[in-house]
């Protein structure tokens, strides 16, 4: 289940209300004509997912992100890359704090850690020594 009502309204880009919980992997990014809440239309950039219809329209600071994470500020650049989308409630849009959503690298599981080897003084004296 969704983690809010909202989540089930028809939406074509992902919101507070409807992103994916799992590490995503950009299937392209295309630049989509928007009307800005003034009424002007402008055109943004939109990262499109393997697996998802919905996209992620990319402010000035996702494509930070892209770039840091790629190397590149071309967008072109930015296909195949895996990042974790997220809601950060501490996003301002203008001067008031509404939240918004983040993108950060997609972190790699970790290995597990070695255990310590014992040393020859900590071995009992009825253990076998096992030759590698």
């Amino acid at each position: 289940m969704k983690k809010s009502y909202k989540a089930y309204r028809n939406s074509n880009y992902f919101n507070r209300d409807n992103y994916p919980d799992e590490p995503v992997t950009t299937e392209e990014i295309r630049e989509e004509k928007m009307t800005d809440r003034n009424g002007k239309e402008k055109e943004k950039l939109v990262a499109y997912f393997h697996g998802y219809d919905q996209g992620l329209v990319l402010n000035d600071t996702r494509c930070q992100v892209f770039e840091k994470i790629t190397g590149s500020e071309n967008p072109a650049d930015w296909r195949g890359v895996t990042i974790k989308i997220f809601f950060d409630p501490s996003i301002k849009f203008g001067s008031e704090t509404k939240g918004g959503m983040g993108i950060r690298p997609a972190t790699k599981t970790r290995r597990k850690a070695h255990r310590p080897v014992k040393s020859q003084e900590a071995k009992s004296d009825d253990e076998e020594e096992i030759p590698y």
